[in-house]
């Protein structure tokens, strides 16, 4: 196999896995429930925190953190964005990608006029 050849497999199986882990978008709803784990708690191994949102009759569960959603954290502007949501009422959609198990974890999110 010449080097031509291997730099094109190298890019194709490079690619691929990044094209499988695009973002899912979840169905928007309002913050009925925000958890945050200090790095003391029980659960911080597990995950930093979770947020719940409802609407259309479901509730959705997304973590961040810990063993259930490695290298997916959300930084603290972000926890403060999604507490704001949760006193007003405002509409997330939801960013997220599958983690361990059947966990959604938080990537991301959009928030909308209630």
């Amino acid at each position: 196999m010449n080097r031509l050849t291997a730099a094109i497999l190298f890019a194709a199986t490079v690619a691929i896995p990044s094209l499988a882990a695009a973002d899912l978008t979840g169905q928007g709803g309002t913050v009925i429930e925000l958890e945050v784990n200090h790095s003391t708690a029980d659960t911080y191994l597990q995950y930093h925190g979770r947020v719940v949102i409802s609407g259309e009759g479901r509730t959705s569960d997304y973590r961040w953190g810990g063993t259930s959603c490695s290298n997916k954290t959300l930084p603290e502007g972000q926890v403060t964005m999604l507490q704001r949501a949760l006193e007003s009422g405002t509409t997330v959609v939801p960013r997220y990608l599958w983690g361990q198990g059947s966990n959604r974890c938080l990537v991301g999110f959009t928030l909308q006029a209630p």
